[in-house]
């Protein structure tokens, strides 16, 4: 596992007054970062799919592209509204040039099986199957949930995940080590 260099991916903006990746140097490992992207990749992926990414998860993707993380838990919020702890397994990448595990993972939710809003994508997946989910249009949108496997099915709502965070600089900040 390795600490991330400041000089990982070149240059950085500000987002919202915050710097997602001051963030995770300071308090955060990753293990795995994916592929360097683009912009030129997400603006394909938001075409393809008619959505707009929030800022801070493009610069999260542009700065690390996916990978583990450490800190990985985070209190996940059910269909019934309570909460647990769960786990981050990974972000998922963006593959320039060929199939990406986010984009395959939108078809087979969002088309083949319809299990999944078309106003949600997922960024990240637990060791069991469960997908983090972030918003990228309607009242779902920059907000951050958790798609459970066993208990959403294709009659699911937004209403029925659980909000987790309303943004993905939130989620990342409540990641936590277990003590």
């Amino acid at each position: 596992m390795q600490l991330i260099d400041t000089n990982l991916h070149g240059p950085f903006t500000r987002t919202g007054g915050r710097n997602v990746r001051s963030k995770i140097l300071k308090m955060m490992k990753i293990h795995k970062p994916g592929e360097k992207i683009e912009n030129a990749e997400l603006d394909d992926l938001e075409k393809k799919y008619d959505f707009n990414l929030p800022n801070d998860y493009r610069e999260f993707m542009i700065t690390y592209n996916g990978g583990r993380l450490k800190p990985q838990e985070f209190i996940a919020t059910y269909k019934d509204g309570s909460e647990r702890p769960s786990i981050v397994d990974s972000f998922l990448k963006v593959i320039p040039k060929g199939p990406c595990r986010i984009e395959s993972t939108i078809i087979n939710l969002q088309i083949l099986e319809k299990r999944i809003s078309r106003d949600l994508i997922p960024v990240a997946e637990t060791p069991f199957g469960d997908l983090i989910c972030l918003g990228v249009k309607g009242k779902a949108k920059e907000k951050v949930y958790f798609w459970n496997l066993e208990e959403n099915d294709e009659n699911s709502t937004i209403e029925d995940l659980g909000l987790i965070a309303n943004s993905f600089q939130e989620f990342i900040d409540s990641l936590y080590d277990p003590e």
